[in-house]
């Protein structure tokens, strides 16, 4: 089987564990697009599942987590990591973000050409990311009001703070890229 999955270079894929019939693609103009197989043996031009376009650089990496059928994660030339759940639905009545989509379950920033990321297969949403200044190993946070026992409430909230910070630095910048161009 072969189908015209993205307008630009595909860049990565991956196949779903969970649900065999599903993979997700990158390419080089930022888009990530998750498709049914089965949908396509049947019609060859079937459109996506999904197709969101949030990077604004090309893909670098893309996984779905073990065991979530749902959950992928994503990184990009951009120097971010998103984690997507599809299985989010906008709460009726509730104003959209016309900025952050209601999947987008959580941004990792902070390490420059990042190249690969790969899900932990034991360890539920352990993450490990390999980049031109470093690899990181960790696991988000998808519930910032929610603190584990024993955790450091004055350090925590620092880091929160930092990463709300972070966030807006970001918006920032990319509007002011879109300004230059």
């Amino acid at each position: 089987m072969s189908f015209n999955a993205h307008d630009s270079d595909v860049n990565v894929i991956s196949w779903n564990s969970e649900c065999p019939y599903l993979i997700a693609s990158g390419s080089d103009d930022g888009s990530f697009k998750v498709w049914d197989l089965r949908k396509l043996q049947k019609d060859i031009k079937a459109k996506p599942i999904t197709n969101i376009k949030w990077h604004n650089a090309p893909i670098t990496s893309i996984q779905f987590q073990p065991r979530e059928e749902c959950v992928l994660a994503v990184s990009s030339a951009d120097n971010k990591l998103t984690i997507w759940d599809f299985s989010v639905e906008p709460e009726s009545g509730e104003a959209a973000n016309p900025d952050i989509p209601p999947q987008l379950m959580f941004l990792h920033l902070g390490q420059e050409n990042i190249k690969e990321l790969r899900f932990h297969q034991q360890r539920e949403s352990v993450l490990i990311t390999t980049a031109q200044d470093s690899y990181n190993i960790f696991k988000p946070n998808f519930d910032p009001d929610m603190q584990s026992e024993g955790d450091d409430s004055d350090g925590e909230n620092e880091r929160r703070r930092m990463e709300l910070e972070a966030k807006e630095l970001q918006k920032r910048l990319d509007n002011m890229e879109l300004e230059a161009k």
